[in-house]
């Protein structure tokens, strides 16, 4: 029996390759809506502290319509503070908000905070325009050691070949 306690942002390497384990994933994932609610009401708690409620949901309201997307479920056309009060709420795992309602909601509040938990949830990391050169600049050099081992390798061999047939 496994006695060891996993959380939402615990991650073990299972498998050959080094894969991440989906087991772990699906542990997890009972406690998604509400850990993604409650990173929302954090974000828009320090995102935008001068932002009501009300100010939010007319913004959220004009960015969907500026867009023409919907941002709420069934036949609701227009957010209202009710629906974003439930959205925000850890322990109503009933109502989630839909993705595109995180969307802008991310947009609306200035801050990506949502989707960095989302990709933390899988593993994964966003990269600013800095971090994109960085990783850019690393991986082209990596691959560029790769090469000049390789052509080392290739000026040995033929080193080699040119000394065997010499004999």
């Amino acid at each position: 029996m496994n006695n060891y306690q996993h959380s939402l942002f615990s991650f073990t390497e299972q498998g050959e390759g080094g894969q991440k384990a989906t087991a772990t994933a699906h542990m997890r994932i009972g406690g998604l809506a509400s850990t993604l609610k409650a990173c929302m009401q954090q974000t828009l708690t320090t995102a935008a502290p001068y932002l009501s409620r009300a100010q939010l949901v007319d913004r959220m309201n004009e960015i969907a319509q500026q867009n023409g997307v919907k941002i709420t479920t069934g036949r609701t056309r227009l957010l209202t503070t009710n629906i974003l009060d439930k959205w925000l709420a850890p322990n109503d795992t009933d109502d989630i908000p839909p993705l595109m309602a995180v969307e802008v909601f991310m947009l609306a509040v200035g801050s990506l905070a949502p989707l960095e938990f989302l990709a933390e949830f899988h593993g994964c990391k966003l990269l600013g325009p800095d971090e994109i050169l960085l990783f850019e600049y690393g991986k082209a050099k990596f691959e560029s050691k790769e090469r000049a081992r390789k052509l080392r390798r290739l000026e040995n061999d033929l080193a080699e070949n040119r000394t065997t047939r010499r004999r």
